[in-house]
């Protein structure tokens, strides 16, 4: 039952098809079923991207009652960057941005002498690295990426106890 006045929300919806032709049936069949509960599938919010490592290939051709869907190549979903080239170089690096601009926010708590050095070594791993490594067991990580997450991790679990570049302090040591 639709009751007036009220606003229906459906979010998120995937579809997945190895073939346009039935993908746009099946994007068809949705509007249908949205339409018989009185929803319209917003075409300025609706995106299509083709996953494959083969950037040769034509963009979907998608339409919603006559609107062509517009094509991306990446787009943010539940935290994490998909790329059309299922890179995922590119999610770390953001996931990583995101980390980092936390860890800046806390900046009077990692400088504050009244607290111990245990206490934000429990922030830090409570905090930043849950955003840092958010998904990340679901990415190919190489060797470049490990390289980055290490060298994140050791820069702000120096800048904790105050540890700057001149004090030549081994990674091992922090």
């Amino acid at each position: 039952m639709i009751i007036p006045g009220i606003v229906q929300v459906t979010d998120d919806i995937e579809k997945f098809n190895s073939q346009e032709h039935l993908l746009q049936a099946d994007t068809n069949e949705l509007v249908s079923a949205t339409e018989a509960f009185g929803m319209v599938v917003n075409t300025a919010k609706t995106k299509v991207m083709r996953v494959s490592g083969d950037s040769t290939l034509r963009n979907v051709q998608l339409t919603i009652k006559g609107e062509p869907v517009k094509n991306v190549v990446s787009f943010v979903y539940l935290g994490s960057l998909l790329t059309s080239d299922n890179d995922c170089s590119r999610s770390i690096k953001r996931r990583l941005g995101l980390a980092g601009a936390s860890f800046k926010n806390l900046l009077p708590i990692w400088k504050n002498k009244t607290l111990s050095t245990s206490l934000k070594a429990r922030l830090f791993n409570c905090l930043i690295i849950p955003m840092a490594l958010y998904s990340s067991e679901t990415l190919s990580i190489k060797a470049d990426d490990e390289r980055r997450i290490s060298a994140f991790e050791t820069k702000c679990l120096s800048r904790i106890p105050g540890v700057t570049y001149f004090d030549r302090v081994s990674n091992e040591d922090l």
